[in-house]
């Protein structure tokens, strides 16, 4: 994960994955990784967050209103998903529903 532009970029201006995801003292503590962060993201919540007035509420876009419905921050500033994913949350709920 460290190595993702979208957390490297966030590195250098002191902002770690507690701004974002929470806490999350369980899921850290977890080594098996059955805990979710507190805070996890559908893609629908994306934007609105990375758009809250703490965060980039004056960053520009040259994406129109019509694909802002679709695309998300992640699809131009760096994918920040789990190559290799082991257990997979509901976003919204934070239940359990894969496991590998």
């Amino acid at each position: 994960m460290k190595s993702e532009e979208v957390v490297t970029t966030h590195q250098k201006a002191d902002i770690g994955c507690e701004q974002c995801h929470g806490q999350s003292d369980p899921h850290r503590a977890d080594e098996d990784t059955f805990t979710p962060p507190e805070k996890i993201f559908a893609k629908t919540a994306v934007n609105p967050f990375c758009g809250s007035k703490e965060c980039h509420a004056t960053h520009s876009t040259t994406v129109s209103a019509a694909d802002l419905k679709t695309q998300v921050c992640t699809d131009c500033h760096g994918s920040h998903k789990m190559k290799v994913r082991t257990r997979m949350w509901d976003k919204e709920t934070r239940e359990l529903i894969l496991e590998k």
